[in-house]
């Protein structure tokens, strides 16, 4: 079991540095923002920095879904808390689901939020 798990952790894609970068469904313009600013100013590569933003999808409308699934397409830069239902009173799960997610399915020395 524990040789399976490591040999997971292996495959997984590797950084230095992982930035959890909390975002709702609708904030398309902000995450734009990001990407046009600061986000650009990694020239190292995903290997030193890599940032994902975190979206909550329960109990997103199907078409809402589907625009950011055409999002992540084109950015590949969003997250996906599938147990995740946004709302404010919810910032501190959505904080800890985030850093699960990271956990999951990255391997870094360093998280950021």
């Amino acid at each position: 079991m524990e040789d399976r798990k490591s040999e997971e952790t292996k495959q997984l894609p590797e950084t230095f540095l992982f930035v959890s970068i909390l975002s709702s469904p609708n904030e398309t313009a902000r995450r734009q923002n990001v990407r046009d600013t600061w986000h650009r100013l990694s020239a190292k590569g995903p290997t030193v920095f890599l940032s994902k933003f975190m979206i909550g999808t329960m109990g997103l409308a199907p078409e809402e879904k589907e625009k950011l699934e055409e999002e992540s397409r084109e950015f590949r830069d969003l997250s996906f808390l599938e147990r995740h239902e946004e709302s404010y009173d919810r910032l501190a799960k959505k904080t800890l689901a985030s850093f699960v997610h990271a956990h999951e399915n990255f391997r870094f020395k360093f998280f950021l939020k």
